[in-house]
Order: structure tokens, then C-alpha cells, then sequence
């Protein structure tokens, strides 16, 4: 059925007269009749009585005014669905971060895009940088947010740089270093070190190796934790201090003091990755909001 007749028939039942429906709908009275009469043939019984100059809805009319405006607007509403699902607006995205504090990273951008797009369901997921990289190789993660020294040359991942980063020291409270402005890396010689499990993200443990050995010492590591959380406490007890982006400052404690280092080059990176080949819509609209 052509949805327009059922316009037709509204617009009539609405204005009672065909002439006065014919001129609202811009097209010619016996061209309307025609298609009032399809419709009543269609629907196998009468939809009007017709006295001149006006029209009365049967029994069946009344039925038919009431079924078609509801399939137009059920109509209007999928078709304007759709348009949002075909615009990115609507749907769910599902988002991995490697921990605590990135996902306080990620809160305001995603409280930005509720209160901007409310049909955006988003699924956040705690998962290792391997892990978020795999996920997304296989399509089971839509974008994964992590910091990055350098992006691996993937010809299916995509990446987008969304801000850069300074390494600091955490140390306790009452560390030499705790009232210092700035340190240097080779000051941390001597330290004991508490790290994450170098599988929650490779690149970053091995630069820290790799910058010790720049500056002529072995990093002496104590401990390790699998979440940068339990590392903080660690430090916070006073079983060594750690190395932490400055993003992690949010989870300094009393117990804690993030200290820059101030001679550090290596640049550490946040960035949003995803499939190239994806085909959920959303995913654009969410990096724009996060990124932006």
C-alpha cells in the first residue's frame, strides 16, 4: 500500500469535504475520490457516508482514521530512527581502557556525549593494552583508549591522538623527592621501584627500561601490581615510588606526591584507536565528541 493514501483519507475524515481535502493535499477532487475508493475497495467495506457537500465516517471510517494516523507517526518515527542510526546518533559503542584513571580521563567526555547524544549507549570495559588491541583486530571492541609511545604500523587499526602527556615520579609523603619542583631521571638510580605487570602495557614498561639504560643504570624493581591503583598504594605504604603519567594525578592520595621529570623526551601519548573496517556507525560520532 502507498502510505499517501492513507493522507488522503485522513485529510477528508479530518476536513469532512472532499473539495476543501483536495485543496489542502494540492492535487485534483476526482483523483482524491478515486484513491478513497481503492482504499474502501482494499479494506473490503464503506469508510464514508457521502452527503453533500460534506462526508460522515462510518463505523469502519472511524477505525481507519485512528489505525492511519498511528501508522504514520509509527512510519515518521522509524524513518527518523533510522536517519539518526544512519548518522552515527543512535546505538551503542562499546569502549576499553587499561585503567582507573584513564576512565576518570574518559568521564567528562562521556557526560558530554550523553547529555549531546542520549541514544549513544556506551560499554566500558577494563582490559590490558594487548587485550584492547586484539579486541579490536577482531571487531569485538569498537575503540580502545590507552596512552601509546608510538602506534604500531596496523594497516586495520586506525588511531587519533587526542592529547600528550608528561612522565612523573609518585613518591610517599615523606620522600627526599617530595617537596622537590622537578627531578631528574637519573636521580632515580638508587630507588626502589613498585610497576604494573609489564603485560597491562609493554610499551610503556619497556620504556622505562629503556630510559634507565639511556641514562647509564638498571631500574631496581621491588614490586608489581596488576592495576595502577594497587601501585599507588604500594607507594603510599612506602614500598618504593613508581612512574605515572601526569593523567594518574588523579588518583593521588595524602600519602602520594606526583613529582615532573624534567628531563625526560620520550613523549607519552593518549590515543583512541579503532577498526578501520568497522561499520558501526557510532564510532565516528563518539571519537568527534571524546577527541573534541
Amino acid at each position: 500500500m502507498d502510505l499517501r493514501i492513507l493522507e488522503y483519507f485522513i485529510a477528508v475524515a479530518e476536513h469532512q469535504n472532499f473539495s476543501r481535502a483536495s485543496d489542502v493535499l494540492h492535487i485534483s477532487q476526482p483523483t482524491l475520490s478515486r484513491q478513497i475508493a481503492l482504499l474502501e475497495e482494499e479494506m473490503g467495506t464503506p469508510l464514508l457516508i457521502r452527503t453533500k457537500p460534506n462526508v460522515q465516517l462510518t463505523l469502519a471510517g472511524e477505525v481507519c482514521l485512528e489505525k492511519s494516523k498511528y501508522i504514520l507517526d509509527q512510519y515518521k518515527s522509524m524513518k527518523y530512527t533510522i536517519s539518526e542510526i544512519r548518522k552515527g546518533n543512535v546505538g551503542s559503542v562499546s569502549i576499553g581502557y587499561v585503567n582507573l584513571s584513564q576512565f576518570k580521563v574518559l568521564s567528562n567526555a562521556i557526560e558530554h556525549l550523553h547529555e549531546k547524544h542520549p541514544e549513544i549507549k556506551l560499554k566500558v570495559k577494563q582490559m590490558s593494552l594487548p587485550e584492547i588491541q586484539e579486541a579490536i583486530l577482531n571487531k569485538e571492541l569498537d575503540i580502545g583508549f590507552d596512552m601509546r609511545i608510538s602506534i604500531d604500523e596496523s594497516e586495520d587499526i586506525l588511531y587519533k591522538k587526542i592529547s600528550d602527556s608528561r612522565l612523573y615520579a609518585v613518591v610517599p609523603g615523606k620522600h627526599k623527592f617530595a617537596n622537590r619542583e622537578s627531578i631528574s631521571f637519573k636521580e632515580l638510580k638508587d630507588e626502589k621501584l613498585v610497576l604494573y605487570e609489564r603485560k597491562q602495557a609493554p610499551e610503556l614498561f619497556d620504556s622505562m627500561v629503556n630510559l634507565s639504560a639511556q641514562f647509564g643504570f638498571t631500574l631496581n624493581f621491588t614490586a608489581f601490581s596488576d592495576d595502577m591503583e594497587s601501585v599507588i598504594m604500594l607507594v603510599g605504604l612506602g614500598q618504593g615510588i613508581t612512574l605515572m603519567d601526569e593523567t594518574a594525578k588523579i588518583l593521588e592520595t595524602k600519602h602520594t606526591i606526583f613529582v615532573p621529570i624534567n628531563d625526560c623526551e620520550t613523549n607519552y601519548n593518549w590515543y583512541l584507536s579503532w577498526h578501520k573496517d568497522n561499520n558501526n556507525q557510532c564510532i565516528q560520532t563518539v571519537i568527534n565528541n571524546i577527541s573534541n
